[in-house]
Order: structure tokens, then sequence, then C-alpha cells
């Protein structure tokens, strides 16, 4: 294996749409999810985390074919919870195993039994896994790459709102369900992520003094 070969990355991450959230001047709350697409060519894996809502089906394809991908070619769909931001074009990737949060399911009715509320993770590939992450919703997962050229990355849904709720934790603890349990996921996450895909922001890096 020559250089050039050892330093391409196992597994690529692409971010189709930066997730948001703001007030607009009406004081109308705007918002909507992260779409994050994983490859990793040398496991056959491609792997859409999040789908947007309904109203970016059209969006979605566009995203799809700028990387010369179809929605059949995607073989993984991984929902991180059920909000309507993060699960609203499924029916696209009818050739894909579909996880949303604790469910996993293929072929329209073909359930995956797994533990993944004993803290359980669920291995996709070797480089790919999805880990329970409860607070946001009882049921929220993170998906953890390794193997890409930014090391391990996280994409944690609504886990972590933006980089900026790291600081102000009023930004995440007003969408959260369980105050505790979502702090106790934020710490496992932050203890084993180089970089962080978030519902609503751009994807950071984690300061590992923090």
């Amino acid at each position: 294996m020559n250089v050039a070969a050892r330093n391409v990355a196992a597994c690529q991450i692409v971010v189709l749409r930066d997730g948001y959230g703001y007030e607009d001047e009406t004081s109308t709350y705007r918002a909507n999810g992260t779409i994050t697409l994983v490859r990793s060519q040398s496991e056959g894996i491609t792997l859409l985390v999040d789908t947007g809502s309904p109203w970016d089906r059209e969006f979605l394809i566009q995203k799809l074919q700028e990387h010369e991908l179809q929605p059949q070619d995607v073989t993984h769909v991984v929902c991180t919870h059920g909000h309507v931001d993060h699960v609203g074009n499924l029916n696209l990737f009818t050739m894909a195993t579909h996880m949303v949060s604790h469910d996993i399911v293929k072929d329209g009715d073909k359930y995956t039994l797994h533990e993944l509320r004993h803290d359980n993770p669920f291995q996709i590939s070797k480089s790919i896994s999805v880990i329970p992450t409860a607070g946001h919703t009882s049921r929220d997962v993170s998906v953890v790459v390794r193997g890409t050229d930014k090391g391990v990355v996280v994409i944690a849904g609504d886990l972590f709102e933006c980089e900026a709720d790291l600081q102000d934790d009023k930004l995440w603890k007003s969408n959260s369900e369980f105050h505790e349990l979502h702090a106790t996921s934020r710490d496992k996450v932050l203890g084993i992520a180089d970089w962080i895909v978030p519902g609503h922001g751009k994807m950071f890096k984690v300061n590992k003094r923090r």
C-alpha cells in the first residue's frame, strides 16, 4: 500500500445541510435538523443520518445527486429521534435498513431486536456504530464514526443543539425532556468524540480541556 492510499480516511462525512433554529422577526420559531451523509466504501456502507422535514424531499434528492447518489444507493438510514425535522423523508429509502431511535427494520416489516436501552451499541460496521444517548427524548441515539480524517466523529442529533450550547445550557435544556439523563449522555459523547455534528448547528471540534 502506498502512502497516498494509507492517508485516505476509511469513512467520509459530508454534512448535506447544517441544521438551524432561531426566532424570526415575527417571533415565530423556525428550525430544521442537520442532514449528514456517511460513506465507508471499503465496507459498502452509504449511511444517511436524519432526513430533514417532509418539505426537504427535493432538496435531499438534489444533494444526493451532487454526490452521484440516488436514494436507492443508501444502505442505512439512522434517525436520531422521532421529531418531524429528522424523520420527514424515510420513504425515499426503501432499499435501506432503517433505524429510528431504537427501532431497526428493513424490507418493510423485518425488525432486528437489539438492547440499545441497556447501553449496548448497535454495530453497523467495523467503523460505524449507534449508541443510546437519551435525554432530549427517552430514546435518542447518536452515530459514532471512527476512521475519519477528523478522528472520531459523533453525529448526535439534538443531544447538542449547536456548539454554543456548551456554554449556554438553556439552549439544550429548553427542548430537553430529561435534563439529568441528557447531561449524562452529553458527557459520554464529549468523552469519546473529536468532532460533533449537532442537530441545529455546524459541526464543531471538541476541546478536550472542557
